[in-house]
């Protein structure tokens, strides 16, 4: 290995690990909070390390946000599995969308709710669901829905979506208000399986375990008796 080559290795390395580092300071503290000199320490490297690989604290904060927006586009990747069911795809989907952003639910509730999302991460993001994520989304929401009308589909997949993310911005309230709290993997898997439901309907399987048989009429008559004199 050259030497150019382990000095490569060695900064993005040191990149990755003051991105990783940035991302747990604002889990914890906020970005207000937010210092150069702070990031450095944790990361292990000086203050000039940081400014060499990222020039200043906002573009720190964009090279998270697109580090963000990355784990988000990532959950769009098993919608082209062919093998798989299509219901089967989305509600992966739906369960790595919730997953991405409870890894981070400060720093997202953070960049979406004061408005960070910009930049570098913000058209990257938009640009690839214009092109790609929303497209493969209601394709596969028509297939198993039979929903055709292009409005309604686009409002199934508004609806799923921000019903994995508005509990994100209102964690802390909604845990005080209902006592449920999204980290809980048995509550967050029972709420990906509602939001399934609302975005395609239910299955057959799903069907048959909660409709109720039907009463069976009796083979014969009953004869009724009359009173004794």
């Amino acid at each position: 290995m050259t030497a150019r080559r382990t000095q490569n290795l060695v900064g993005k390395a040191t990149r990755e690990q003051i991105i990783a580092v940035t991302l747990q300071a604002i889990q914890k503290e906020g970005l207000a909070a937010l210092t150069i000199r702070q990031i450095a320490e944790q990361a292990g490297v000086n203050v000039a390390a940081v400014n060499y690989h990222f020039g200043s604290k906002d573009a720190l904060v964009n090279e998270v946000l697109v580090e963000l927006t990355a784990g988000l586009r990532h959950a769009f990747a098993g919608l082209s599995e062919e093998e798989v069911s299509a219901r089967e795809r989305l509600r992966r989907f739906l369960d790595e969308f919730s997953t991405v952003l409870l890894r981070y639910p400060e720093v997202y509730r953070q960049a979406i709710g004061g408005g960070l999302l910009g930049g570098d991460g913000q058209s990257q993001y938009l640009g690839f669901l214009r092109a790609e994520g929303l497209q493969v989304l209601k394709r596969l929401v028509r297939e198993v829905s039979g929903e055709t009308q292009e409005r309604r589909l686009m409002l199934r997949i508004i609806q799923a979506i921000s019903g994995l993310v508005y509990p994100l911005l209102v964690g802390p309230q909604l845990t005080q208000a209902t006592g449920l709290t999204l980290s809980d993997e048995r509550v967050r898997r029972e709420h990906v399986a509602l939001c399934l439901q609302n975005l395609v309907g239910k299955d057959d399987s799903e069907m048959k375990v909660t409709r109720r048989p039907a009463k069976r009429a009796s083979a014969t008559p009953r004869t009724r008796r009359t009173p004794r004199s």
